[in-house]
């Protein structure tokens, strides 16, 4: 059994005890003597394109919302986990989560902000929170969806922040030739809407030099076209995912290319394993993201919480390196604690048996966490569903073997 069964199997023979001892309190200061299950729902990718990174992130937000629970419990509940394979395949959005209502879906983690767009007439209809990663900017205002960490949009707009504050135009006489490769999905089109407004901005007119945009197909590992036309950049932004990185990595340093590589926040930090397995280890010099939080071996990597996750997992799995070897479970654990916190704040303000979407949401909206060293505090506001909005850049250190930071600067988002 693993360990995450062995929590919840816990859990429930902990309810069932209470519910049996005369005189204890039920749900929510009620007369009750039994646990409402509350039920989390994940709508993801468990198996397709995406999975790699995927899976570790949605077993450590299970793990960190169990953990969460066991230190200080929140009384009246039993928590139980559903989930729904959309395999990428978006066309399976719709169908996941009448899947998961019929389970008794409470609260949906979906982790894309293209499936959570689909759905919001589904929600906003049926009164269903959901969280999720990252956000798009048009849409982190919607007061059903709480999005964890900083948008698609904004992850684009902190490196080209990052590149006009380091590129020494005076000294080579000319401003960064940048390209996008990216492939059919919204996080393509995120990234390059956040590049055409900073390219069209008149402040930062010169900043750049705009070599053009390519698009793949899915799962596209024959990379001869893109070699060609971004040969010459300086920084190639890059939007896919999954072994499409690896494979457009590995084949431009093979055709010679000499400049640098930029990934949104899930790119090189949920999947720079497979770009290790398919390119040599000396090839791997400039390799950037934005990123949000703490990492794994960096000088804020001691932090409380996310050591005592670490230690968690350590003590629970044998296959801890693996689990490990990504930034995914540090997405995870962070989205669990606010999970947590807003059924904890939904059940205290009405009682565990009272608990409906309209109190969740209403919970959710006042969460307010202060996660050391992530560059501002969690929290959401009327019209910004976003917890985190600042990132740092990281590079990959050859000599390290890890990502260590570019700059210490913590990047706003250009436009709000």
């Amino acid at each position: 059994m693993s360990w995450r069964s062995i929590r919840l199997a816990t859990l429930v023979i902990l309810g069932l005890l209470l519910a049996a001892v005369p005189g204890l309190v039920g749900c929510g200061g009620g007369g009750g003597t039994e646990n409402r299950t509350f039920t989390v729902g994940t709508l993801a990718d468990f198996s397709g394109p995406a999975s790699y990174a995927v899976v570790p992130t949605v077993n450590a937000m299970e793990e960190a919302l169990l953990y969460y629970q066991e230190q200080d419990p929140i009384k009246g509940i039993t928590l139980k986990f559903a989930q729904y394979d959309h395999q990428l395949n978006y066309s399976r959005a719709i169908d996941g989560y009448t899947n998961l209502k019929a389970q008794g879906m409470d609260l949906l983690y979906a982790m894309g902000p293209t499936e959570r767009d689909m759905l919001r007439t589904y929600v906003e209809e049926d009164q269903m929170p959901v969280i999720g990663s990252q956000a798009r900017e048009d849409s982190y205002d919607f007061p059903w969806i709480f999005n964890i960490t900083t948008t698609q949009q904004w992850q684009g707009f902190q490196p080209l922040q990052w590149i006009m504050e380091t590129w020494d135009y005076a000294g080579k006489g000319r401003a960064p030739k940048i390209g996008h490769q990216g492939y059919p999905l919204n996080s393509t089109d995120q990234e390059q809407l956040a590049i055409d407004r900073v390219l069209a901005d008149p402040q930062y007119a010169g900043k750049f030099q705009w070599v053009g945009f390519d698009r793949a197909v899915m799962s596209n590992t024959a990379w001869q076209t893109s070699v060609q036309k971004f040969k010459d950049c300086d920084y190639v932004f890059i939007s896919t995912t999954g072994q499409m990185i690896a494979t457009f990595v590995s084949q431009m340093r093979d055709n010679g290319y000499k400049g640098a590589f930029v990934t949104n926040g899930d790119g090189f930090s949920g999947y720079f394993n497979l770009v290790r397995a398919a390119a040599k280890a000396d090839q791997l010099y400039e390799c950037y993201y934005p990123w949000w939080g703490p990492f794994n071996g960096g000088p804020d990597s001691d932090v409380e919480w996310y050591q005592a996750m670490v230690a968690e997992t350590k003590a629970n799995h044998s296959d801890w390196e693996t689990r490990l070897a990504t930034t995914g479970p540090i997405t995870g654990w962070v989205t669990g604690k606010v999970a947590y916190e807003g059924i904890k704040a939904a059940v205290e303000e009405v009682g565990a048996d009272k608990v409906d979407g309209d109190a969740l949401q209403a919970a959710f909206s006042a969460i307010k966490i202060d996660f050391a060293s992530t560059g501002n505090t969690f929290q959401y506001t009327d019209d910004i569903y976003t917890g985190f909005r600042t990132a740092r850049m990281l590079r990959w250190s050859i000599e390290k073997g890890t990502f260590e930071l570019a700059s210490t600067k913590w990047y706003e988002p250009l436009y709000l």
